[in-house]
């Protein structure tokens, strides 16, 4: 499991955000699923088969996260692993990890039933089955959590299947689809939502921050907007928001300093306004140093001047921000940005 999958997994154990992401993707918003109803089950699952040689061979699947809802409604959300890409063949996987939860919940009935005396009353079919006639499930629901451009694969497992436009009437469908079981899937992206309100918890802010990605001017003033959530954030919060991001430079940078001070929150405000300030610093270094290697004093005064502007641009640079904006801030022409470097 790579480090953003971890990261979002660290953010989704807390049970309200969890079940906030369930009420807020599944059900517009409301508190069907309650935080306290909500325990944390094992994410793995596997199942043995004969192959082609008759040899046992395990099938194994992690889910990221994985929690009962008490209400006799087992939840799995994120059954797949966090996507940043597109998976094409979505639906069919999904449906594995799906199946392979009931799979696991058929085992677990089974084991109480072996473990007690229970076992030598039962009829032959179910013991052929493994499954007692009056035995039950919970449902899965599961979702997948995209959170990269536009989602171009399938959704169903209809969409998988191979047609041509001739063939698929609406008579030959009404048949197909009598016989043939569809699957869909929980495509959930949090820069597809219309109404962030549905969501109650920090997953509001964020997923809100998340429409301002490709415009880092609106993502500045919206995080010192929100300066009440961002100067307090707390680091799993920053390091998942980060993995939404798809890694801002500034983000990762703070968050690499909190972990080297063993601190437990971070300001973003701050972590924006010390990488402008840090850069206008280095600046006046070089500035001076430029200017009294002319030993002048009006060299001097120069050199620190033109250390400002470059250490403003450079700051705003790695921050992302195009020479264009940057020329607009401090009044030069794109040009004149264009030709300060360090």
């Amino acid at each position: 499991m790579g480090r953003a999958d971890v990261s979002l997994k660290n953010f989704f154990a807390d049970r309200k955000r969890y079940a906030d992401l369930f009420n807020g993707a599944l059900f517009d918003g409301k508190d069907v699923i309650k935080s306290e109803d909500l325990e944390i089950v094992n994410n793995e699952s596997s199942v043995i088969f004969p192959d082609s040689m008759g040899k046992k061979r395990t099938v194994t699947r992690f889910g990221d996260i994985r929690m009962r809802w008490k209400k006799e409604v087992i939840l799995a959300v994120l059954t797949t692993e966090f996507q940043d890409e597109v998976h094409y063949a979505m639906p069919v996987k999904n449906m594995m990890l799906e199946s392979l939860c009931y799979i696991d919940q058929m085992r677990d009935i089974w084991n109480n039933i072996s473990e007690s005396d229970m076992v030598k009353e039962l009829r032959t079919a179910e013991l052929f089955s493994r499954f007692r006639r009056n035995d039950k499930l919970f449902p899965v629901i599961s979702i997948v959590f995209y959170y990269g451009d536009e989602w171009d694969g399938s959704t169903c497992l209809y969409d998988m299947f191979k047609f041509s436009s001739e063939s698929l009437t609406k008579d030959n469908l009404d048949v197909f689809s009598k016989y043939v079981t569809n699957y869909k899937i929980n495509l959930f992206n949090p820069r597809d939502i219309s109404d962030y309100t549905v969501f109650k918890t920090d997953l509001q802010i964020i997923f809100s921050m998340l429409q301002y990605k490709e415009d880092k001017d609106a993502m500045r003033r919206y995080i010192h907007n929100n300066a009440g959530y961002f100067s307090s954030m707390t680091l799993e919060a920053a390091e998942a928001t980060g993995t939404l991001l798809h890694s801002y430079s500034w983000f990762d940078r703070t968050i690499d300093k909190l972990k080297s001070k063993k601190k437990e929150e971070c300001d973003m405000c701050k972590a924006i306004d010390d990488m402008i300030n840090e850069g206008v610093e280095k600046g006046i270094e070089i500035g001076m140093k430029k200017g009294i290697e002319k030993g002048i004093e009006k060299g001097i005064e120069k050199g620190i001047e033109k250390g400002k502007i470059m250490g403003i641009v450079c700051a705003y640079r790695d921050m992302g921000y195009s020479d264009e904006y940057i020329a607009g801030v401090i009044n030069l022409s794109v040009e004149e940005v264009k030709n300060i470097v360090f």
